[in-house]
């Protein structure tokens, strides 16, 4: 059974037709303000039969923060998950938005 994405112009992509190309499998990151649909992005992509990644009351960010401090891809522990939503984690010492470090979410350090 092949997966569908809604598409715009009244086009579907499969999703089996994003697959993993060179190597990499392709990732979905929603990025907005946290309590304006993430939730039901996420419930949607799940409809759909992606692997996701959500909130997770703080603790996917926390995850993503430690990748980070350690120096790992910043996905590590997550390799299987297909869409991440809600990386945000906020108390009263800290903050960490994790989708402000996408552009190094698929470096895999190579030591």
């Amino acid at each position: 059974m092949s997966r569908q994405a809604a598409g715009c112009g009244g086009g579907h992509v499969p999703f089996d037709d994003l697959g993993e190309r060179a190597g990499t499998p392709v990732r979905i990151f929603q990025i907005g303000f946290n309590r304006c649909g993430t939730r039901s992005i996420h419930y949607f992509f799940l409809e759909n039969g992606l692997r996701t990644a959500h909130w997770r009351h703080g603790r996917l960010a926390r995850a993503i923060y430690a990748n980070l401090t350690h120096g790992r891809s910043l996905i590590t522990g997550f390799e299987r998950i297909e869409a991440f939503s809600d990386m945000e984690f906020v108390d009263e010492h800290f903050v960490f938005e994790a989708y402000k470090l996408l552009d190094r979410a698929l470096i895999v350090p190579t030591s």
